[in-house]
C-alpha cells in the first residue's frame, strides 16, 4: 500500500463551476491565516491578480463570507463563514466520520479495531472493525470498559476532566478484588501516574490487565472542545507490536490525527513516517 495513508476525495470527473473553485482559494488563504490579510497578500496567496481578487472579495463581502475592516482595509472571514463552520461542527459525528479512517487503518495493520466514546455509563465501545485472520480477538460492541485497566479507558482518564471520570475511578479503586487492585493500582497517586504516562506518550497501552492475553493500544481523538473518542488496536500479548516506532503505533497515531482533523480538533500526535503494509 502507498505511504499516502489518507488522500482527499475526488469528484469522479464531474464538472463544476470553475469560478467558484478559484474564488475559494481566497477563503482558504483567510482560513489558514492567523488574522486579517491585505488585498495584495490574499491575491498572492490565491495566485490571482489584484483586480480579480478584489472582485471576488467584493462578492464574498456582500454575502457575509468576508468582512473588511473599516480602519485598516484588511480582509477577514465574515459572520456567514462563522455560521457555516458552526453548522458543519454541529453535524460532525465521530462514529460516522470514523468509518473510512478505521477501514483504511485496518487495511494497513489487519488488527481488530474499536472506537470508544464516553457516555453516562463510562468508556463505551461504539464501533468495531475486525481483522481478517481466522483467530479473532473478541471485543463486544456496547461494552463498557474500566478506566484504570483498559487502554480505551485510560485515554479518557488522561484527557477528560477528572470530575468526569471521578466516579468510575472511585468505584474501581474501591473494588479490592478487581482488575485495578490485581494490577497494583491502589491510590490516586497510582491513578495520576498512569494519566501522566499516557499524556506523555500520547498513547495508552494495557497488556493483559483487563483480559488475560489481550493487548490494547489506544490513541485519543479530539474535536473542537477537546477529547471526543478513543481509537484502539486490539491484539494478543506478544503478537501485537506496540513499540512507539512500530508500524502499528505509527499507523494508529496517523489515523487518530486524521480523524481529529476531520472533527475540527486541534491536537495531533507525534509520529515518525508512515508505515506500509
Amino acid at each position: 500500500m502507498s505511504t499516502d495513508f489518507f488522500r482527499p476525495s475526488t469528484d469522479g470527473g464531474r464538472s463544476g463551476i470553475q469560478s467558484v473553485e478559484v474564488g475559494l482559494r481566497l477563503l482558504t488563504a483567510l482560513t489558514a491565516s492567523n488574522g486579517a490579510m491585505s488585498l495584495s497578500a490574499l491575491a498572492a496567496a490565491a495566485d490571482m491578480s489584484l483586480s480579480q481578487a478584489h472582485k471576488y472579495l467584493t462578492s464574498f463581502t456582500r454575502v457575509g463570507l468576508v468582512r473588511q475592516h473599516n480602519s485598516s482595509g484588511l480582509y477577514d472571514l465574515g459572520r456567514f463563514a462563522l455560521e457555516l463552520g458552526l453548522g458543519a461542527m454541529r453535524r460532525l459525528d465521530v462514529i460516522e466520520s470514523s468509518y473510512s479512517v478505521m477501514h483504511q487503518l485496518s487495511d494497513i495493520i489487519d488488527e481488530t479495531l474499536s472506537l470508544t466514546v464516553w457516555n453516562r455509563y463510562g468508556a463505551t465501545i461504539v464501533r468495531l472493525v475486525e481483522n481478517s485472520r481466522p483467530v479473532v480477538v473478541t471485543v463486544r460492541l456496547g461494552a463498557v470498559l474500566d478506566v484504570l485497566t483498559s487502554s480505551n479507558g485510560r485515554i479518557f482518564l488522561a484527557w477528560l476532566d477528572r470530575a468526569t471520570t471521578a466516579a468510575a475511578v472511585t468505584r474501581e479503586l474501591a473494588d479490592k478484588d478487581g482488575p485495578a487492585a490485581r494490577a497494583g493500582i491502589h491510590s490516586i497517586v497510582d491513578v495520576n501516574r498512569i494519566a501522566d504516562e499516557v499524556t506523555a506518550r500520547g498513547l495508552a497501552e494495557v497488556q493483559g490487565l483487563l483480559v488475560p492475553g489481550i493487548t490494547g493500544l489506544s490513541a485519543p481523538i479530539f474535536g473542537p472542545a477537546g477529547l471526543v473518542a478513543g481509537l484502539t488496536v486490539v491484539g494478543t500479548v506478544g503478537g501485537l507490536d506496540t513499540s512507539d516506532n512500530g508500524r502499528v503505533a505509527r499507523a494508529l497515531r496517523e489515523a487518530a490525527t486524521e480523524l481529529s482533523r476531520e472533527l475540527g480538533g486541534s491536537r495531533s500526535l507525534p509520529h515518525v513516517g508512515l508505515p506500509t503494509k
